[in-house]
């Protein structure tokens, strides 16, 4: 049975560095509340989505001309940016369409034990505002939803859905 490094270095054709590869091997796939890295999971019925750092940089490489050699290990909710680990050197890099692409770490263990592990003030910050502006954005439409139908110009109630007898 091939390794979960094997399969995301056969899946994409690139050479997983070591680091992430460690990182395959312990966790697969990182996801505490409020957080992702993606990786890989034994469990995992399909490559083709998100968390599956398979499926997450293909839909970039296609949607959004993603290099070859770059992983796409996080997605951080601010505006387009996503997080990528460059195979060729091991770095881990910011990358959006607004700002471009700028080296953020070294490594992923350093990026993986800063960023992720050990967050400064300012990332436990940006984590609860994006937390906060989720919520309030997923109440929003709620709201808007519930005001549409009290006016009858929203989606039927389920309960007012007819459905054929048999």
């Amino acid at each position: 049975m091939a390794s979960r490094k094997q399969i995301v270095e056969r899946e994409l054709d690139v050479k997983v560095p070591k680091e992430y590869g460690d990182f395959l091997d312990t966790y697969g796939i990182y996801d505490p509340p409020g957080i992702e890295v993606y990786g890989m999971r034994d469990t995992l019925i399909a490559y083709d989505g998100i968390p599956c750092v398979i499926g997450a940089t293909q839909i970039f490489r296609r949607d959004d001309k993603l290099p070859h050699r770059f992983l796409v290990i996080q997605t951080t909710g601010l505006e387009d940016e996503i997080i990528c680990l460059d195979t060729e050197d091991g770095t881990v890099h910011s990358r959006s369409r607004d700002f471009g692409n700028h080296k953020i770490a070294d490594s992923f263990n350093e990026w993986f034990e800063r960023d992720i592990l050990n967050p400064s003030q300012e990332i436990q910050e940006q984590r609860e505002w994006m937390g906060e502006y989720w919520k309030q954005r997923a109440n929003g439409i709620l709201d808007r939803a519930r005001r549409q139908r009290r006016r009858g110009t929203g989606p039927l109630p389920r309960r007012a859905v007819r459905t054929k007898k048999k």
